[in-house]
């Protein structure tokens, strides 16, 4: 009997919280890996209703239309999932709410709402991670092969505990970091030279991040914490040959 159109929802843990301009970003869905609802999404699943819609997608609290935080400002497929980037109005009751939640990491889900639109039982040749459910046959994991996004929820009780948030933004470093790279475009490097030299250095600095701990206030870089990163980027330098 085929199943009827309703509104559905997911509930994931990947997340990461921007201190720069009040967000957070993550993995708002994990292609070909069942979820505790036994099922799975495929690679391309996403990609009529990001033509769509991607746009126009909210972000909410706990799947509630009367808590609205934000919007998606990114959504993109990749070889890993569903890749998102949020803004979080931080004027707002519950958007102040959920971002001191987050940058404390008490509240770590993320969720989507969703509808599907084409599914079918899973076959073998779907390439379904059945690794965390040993025993479990492809046919009898539901394959949804599109959907429609509706929108983006932070909750408190996610339902893959896989993940979890890992880092956040600081505005200080961020200008710290894009005043070095400026300085390297003083010297006499290649525009390719450049280029990688600030992706690598962009990269070397998420990196770091990630190892920042988390505060509810506001988060800033004190002198001493400014020369351990200027430390590191000379190290980084050196490394690279310059």
């Amino acid at each position: 009997m085929p199943r009827l159109a309703t509104d559905e929802s997911r509930d994931f843990a990947e997340v990461r919280a921007d201190k720069e301009s009040a967000g957070f970003s993550g993995y708002a869905a994990r292609f070909l890996i069942p979820d505790s609802h036994g099922s799975v999404f495929s690679r391309s699943s996403f990609n009529k209703t990001l033509r769509e819609r991607k746009d126009r997608i909210p972000v909410l609290f706990n799947h509630d239309p009367d808590k609205i935080i934000g919007k998606a400002t990114e959504l993109r497929a990749d070889g890993k999932g569903l890749r998102f980037d949020s803004r979080i109005a931080e004027d707002t009751f519950w958007g102040k709410e959920v971002m001191s939640l987050v940058r404390a990491d008490i509240l770590t889900g993320m969720s989507f709402g969703f509808r599907s639109i084409r599914e079918r039982p899973g076959l073998p040749t779907d390439n379904i991670d059945l690794s965390a459910h040993r025993g479990a046959k492809p046919e009898e994991i539901r394959f949804i092969e599109e959907v429609r996004l509706k929108e983006l929820s932070a909750v408190p009780f996610p339902s893959n505990e896989s993940s979890q948030i890992d880092s956040y933004r600081s505005e200080d470093a961020d200008e710290a970091l894009e005043e070095i790279i400026e300085n390297l475009r003083n010297l006499d490097l290649t525009s390719e030279q450049i280029e990688r030299l600030t992706e690598e250095l962009r990269s070397f600095a998420d990196t770091h991040q990630e190892e920042a701990p988390i505060t509810e206030g506001p988060v800033t870089l004190d002198e001493e914490s400014r020369h351990k990163l200027e430390l590191d980027i000379d190290a980084f330098l050196i490394e690279v040959d310059l």
